[in-house]
């Protein structure tokens, strides 16, 4: 999907240079060709990347949550680029705050682990952290109070909700394999049982099914 979704933001891209060339609007076709070069850059990225996403063979497997933070390194300088080099007078240009929701859902949605979505948000902020200053300097009607509110709702809504989403999963998701491979469940990390006893506590969020025996009709 997101091979897809640049694949065709380089095209329009292409396109509005193109546009751009036959109006003799010489002055931006340097901006339309760096904003390319960064959608053609993480396109390879992740084309490349697919061999060893889609690959079952151990030694690939131990490098495809590397490969899934670096691809999420890569899509978040590139949607920085894109959304620096698009117009805020227009009503439907992108803004730091929806970008970096999105961005910090995706990462949830390809299972990385909590210690690595951790370290990869210290890369979304510091990228939003330019794309609210840039929102702040070019588009009309920004204030300081509207800033604040920005950096509030992306701490609420880009990071504590999608760490806790990830956490709840991931904490699941410990349990079900201890109980695939028929470990005792004191193997599990502290934080990780104190994490389940809470989640028990709460209706409707008790321990996870037991496994099917994958031996057994």
């Amino acid at each position: 999907m997101l091979i897809a979704a640049w694949a065709v933001g380089a095209l329009k891209t292409v396109s509005q240079g193109l546009y751009a060339y036959k109006q003799s609007e010489a002055s931006m076709l340097p901006q339309y060709a760096f904003l390319l070069s960064a959608q053609l850059l993480n396109l390879g990225f992740q084309i490349s990347s697919m061999r060893t996403l889609k690959s079952v063979a151990r030694h690939q497997q131990l490098l495809q949550e590397k490969t899934k933070a670096w691809l999420h390194i890569f899509l978040d300088v590139a949607v920085m680029v894109c959304v620096i080099l698009s117009d805020t007078n227009l009503p439907h240009s992108p803004v730091p705050l929806s970008t970096m929701i999105v961005t910090s859902f995706l990462a949830v949605l390809d299972m990385l682990r909590l210690g690595t979505l951790l370290r990869l948000h210290s890369i979304k902020w510091l990228c939003f952290a330019f794309l609210e200053g840039d929102h702040y300097m070019r588009a009309p009607g920004m204030t300081a109070a509207k800033v604040g509110r920005d950096v509030a709702q992306a701490m609420a809504f880009g990071t504590v909700l999608p760490l806790i989403v990830a956490a709840i999963s991931e904490a699941y998701q410990r349990e079900a394999f201890l109980k695939d491979c028929r470990k005792p469940m004191a193997e599990l990390d502290p934080f990780w049982s104190s994490l389940l006893g809470m989640l028990r506590r709460v209706p409707g969020m008790g321990a996870s099914p037991p496994p099917q025996d994958p031996h057994l009709d």
